[in-house]
């Protein structure tokens, strides 16, 4: 029997609601709800959407963008239509869509996008869960469960093994296969960062094949032959626990990931971006805070440019 259009509004309500402290078994009923009918998607982002502009209205000002977005809008309780509610706000919540929300879904394949500073979690089908990082954008599809795509940032995925269909991950034209893993992957437009803590990977880029067992790091800058080396498995998505965690790794690479964490922009001079760091930065307290700390560690100075950052030598050094 064939649900009314009102029965899939009045489920993608129930949906958004549920979903406000969703448990792990909330998330995979979700996932099976939404694939039991491409209608359904389209249903609960035009309520979700349409929940967060109401809600954002009466507020007096939106948080700094650095602070970490929570994973779904947050749903206070009403009382009165929730038809009413539904259509409330629909067309500038549409607006907001691909930026907001970051969702976008059209055929079989989707994308999920957090904004810079954001953290979201994506509940796979299968148990397999994707955890992404400010200033990331990955694209799956709804007809290749076991795929996704790292368009940009940095993701965790914490696979659920199948050997009769291997979990990949496609990333600046490499392909990654598990092999029954935890794995991070860093995907910029300049180079691919792997690290496994759990597990294996199988790296399949052109010409290249390499394993990766738990304690291992891959990087690969384009044009470039990747470089495997060892990591401390308690570094392998470290930031989810604010924490960054570096051996050897350039200045340049630590401003990006210091943007995408902070939501901030963030970069480093050229005479800075190549010096190496190994250590941890922590990202507890304010932007500035921790931009400051970091560069302390780094042995920096941060300043205000434009409507970023940039780290810079010392003007004190060899004095």
């Amino acid at each position: 029997m064939l649900k009314s259009q009102r029965q899939t509004e009045d489920e993608a309500i129930g949906w958004v609601i549920r979903l406000r402290d969703g448990s792990a078994d909330d998330w995979d009923a979700f996932t099976a709800w939404l694939e039991a009918d491409p209608a359904n998607l389209a249903a609960y982002d035009v309520a979700a959407l349409a929940d967060a502009d109401a809600e954002a209205l009466p507020a007096a000002a939106p948080a700094p963008v650095w602070q970490p977005a929570p994973a779904t809008p947050a749903v206070p309780r009403r009382t009165g239509d929730r038809r009413a509610f539904l259509g409330w706000g629909i067309a500038a919540s549409l607006a907001l869509f691909a930026g907001w929300y970051g969702v976008a879904g059209w055929g079989s394949g989707y994308t999920v996008e957090t904004a810079p500073g954001e953290q979201r979690t994506i509940a796979l089908e299968d148990g397999t869960r994707i955890e992404l990082n400010g200033g990331t954008r990955v694209t799956l599809d709804k007809d290749r469960p076991r795929f996704a795509q790292l368009d940009r940032g940095e993701a965790l995925f914490r696979v659920v093994h199948d050997s009769a269909r291997p979990f990949e991950v496609e990333a600046g034209g490499s392909l990654l296969r598990d092999l029954g893993t935890v794995f991070n992957v860093v995907r910029t437009d300049a180079s691919l960062d792997v690290a496994v803590s759990e597990g294996a990977v199988l790296f399949e880029p052109d010409g290249e094949r390499k394993s990766l067992s738990p304690g291992m790091a891959l990087s690969k800058a384009r044009g470039a032959r990747a470089e495997v080396t060892r990591v401390d498995n308690d570094a392998v998505g470290a930031w989810r626990q604010g924490r960054l965690v570096y051996s050897g790794a350039p200045v340049s690479r630590i401003a990006v990931d210091l943007g995408r964490n902070l939501g901030v922009q963030v970069q480093a001079e050229a005479g800075a971006g190549g010096r190496p760091f190994s250590g941890v930065i922590m990202l507890d307290g304010g932007k500035e805070e921790v931009l400051s700390r970091a560069a302390a560690l780094l042995g920096l100075e941060v300043a205000r440019s434009g409507d970023g950052w940039v780290m810079k030598m010392s003007t004190g050094a060899g004095s």
